[in-house]
């Protein structure tokens, strides 16, 4: 998963493992690859997540394999994590160290 920056300028930046991150977090929650192909198009897991995410069902986005089984505060935070990190601007994304700390709080609680 390259880093859409990349594309333009062709030169890798701090931040562009943080995007390849992202990408792969929100494959690992949903279940689902990152981008969904039909015959007529084709939809990135990013605004896919990011408009479920808008609608606030948190239900619809985890993998639907994990039934209930699941804390949804976690979820929530796990999920904004990755919306972060996949940023399409290197300068709206966060810091791995930023990313490594939030995932701690959000699946240990409190640091």
């Amino acid at each position: 998963h390259l880093d859409p920056e990349y594309y333009m300028t062709r030169q890798m930046n701090e931040k562009s493992d943080v995007y390849s991150f992202g990408v792969v977090l929100l494959e690992v929650i949903t279940g689902k690859p990152a981008i969904s192909r039909s015959r007529t198009e084709s939809v990135h897991l990013c605004d896919q997540v990011g408009s479920m995410l808008a609608n606030g069902d948190i239900k619809c986005i985890v993998n639907q394999r994990l039934g209930d089984r699941f804390e949804v505060g976690s979820a929530w935070k796990i999920t904004e994590i990755a919306l972060a990190s996949a940023s399409e601007s290197s300068e709206q994304r966060p810091t791995m160290s930023q990313v490594v700390m939030e995932l701690k709080q959000s699946v240990f609680g409190r640091m």
